[in-house]
């Protein structure tokens, strides 16, 4: 990919991102989004396992992405998205809204709702992580504390993809 296509795929131009890597589901994937597509059947499975349990979750470094909330949506009732780029906090802000604007995630909703076997209710399942997502908020992971000045109660489980690798300055 060019740099000026990275360029324009970049976090700062999150409805780009979105554009480029999540949307259709079911189209043919740049090999940079192929990572979220494997994480669906990889996230799906870990939560319906039954061995991550818990009230609240926080995602650090989520993006402008929602993908990885819709099987934690169904255990976890307060789903906390902590993002570094403005773009894509305003972008999960857009969804849970209901912004016409907003990115449509209803074909990934769908998506795990076929895994699960319960595609008939896709659009309460979507309403079910809408209402899980209890606030988004700025993170930058080179603080010592992410969140600051922010202080919350603690969280069951912390989850973060592709935020921690990409974050670091160096390789070592």
């Amino acid at each position: 990919m060019s740099q000026e296509k990275k360029d324009a795929c970049s976090l700062d131009d999150a409805r780009g991102y979105l554009e480029e890597y999540f949307m259709p589901l079911m189209c043919e994937i740049p090999d940079e989004g192929q990572g979220g597509l494997k994480c669906i059947d990889i996230l799906h499975g870990v939560f319906n396992s039954g061995e991550v349990k818990g009230k609240r979750l926080i995602d650090v470094g989520c993006g402008p992405v929602l993908y990885q909330h819709i099987s934690a949506s169904r255990f976890f009732s307060e789903i906390v998205c902590a993002e570094y780029s403005e773009s894509g906090r305003a972008e999960i802000e857009k969804w849970v809204a209901e912004d016409p604007d907003a990115f449509d995630w209803s074909e990934y909703v769908q998506y795990f709702c076929d895994m699960e076997g319960t595609r008939d209710i896709w659009e309460e399942r979507q309403k079910q992580l809408r209402r899980a997502i209890k606030a988004v908020i700025p993170c930058d992971v080179h603080k010592p504390n992410p969140i600051e000045p922010l202080l919350m109660e603690p969280f069951d489980v912390v989850m973060t993809l592709f935020c921690i690798e990409n974050a670091c300055g160096d390789r070592y």
